[in-house]
């Protein structure tokens, strides 16, 4: 009794203390497939990385060709979220448009978006060795979403988000970690 106690008591310190750790880590800088140049600070712009985690139903909303998803977003970008995924393209992914509000009300005005998803195959279990198709990966440098503007803390800002995590559609369920730039006009 005693050590599972103690055994709960360890995991809930490493939860609440995750958005700590947060900012020890170093910022990698952009993917490739982002101009990194509209991302540095400079005379005219102030930069700074932005990061957290996102959680959401995948479909929960019967809206598009595949439903849209509905979450929360922790860290820099707090608040409500929803993407819907406009369709497959030529280039094995998908385009998708996210809808986004800051916990402080602001809008943010993403452009659409292109996820290319990773097949999954487990090393252990019974799909061991096995792709797991009820399984997508998102790799780092796969799903890169930039935002022009919005409302409240948003106006005039531009920005990006890079995403990592996994989507199980067998629960619906979605885990991104996000990482990325925000600049602002200098005042």
């Amino acid at each position: 009794m005693k050590w599972s106690v103690l055994g709960m008591l360890l995991a809930l310190s490493l939860v609440v203390s995750l958005p700590a750790w947060a900012d020890t880590f170093p910022y990698p800088g952009p993917p490739q497939n982002v101009d990194a140049s509209k991302f540095q600070t400079d005379s005219s712009q102030i930069c700074e990385p932005i990061g957290g985690v996102l959680f959401t139903d995948i479909g929960f909303i019967p809206l598009g060709p595949s439903g849209t998803n509905q979450g929360q977003a922790y860290g820099d970008l707090a608040g409500p979220v929803g993407a819907t995924v406009l369709g497959a393209d030529s280039r094995g992914g998908y385009d998708v448009q996210h809808y986004w509000v800051h916990v402080s009300g602001g809008q943010i005005w993403f452009k659409q978006g292109w996820l290319k998803p990773s097949a999954v195959t487990p090393t252990i279990g019974k799909t061991a060795g096995h792709v797991d198709t009820a399984l997508a990966a998102v790799r780092w440098g796969d799903y890169v979403v930039e935002w022009q503007g919005g409302t409240g803390k948003f106006a005039n800002t531009t920005g990006y988000g890079d995403f990592f995590g996994e989507a199980d559609f067998v629960n619906n369920t979605l885990v991104l970690r996000y990482r990325g730039m925000m600049c602002r006009p200098r005042q």
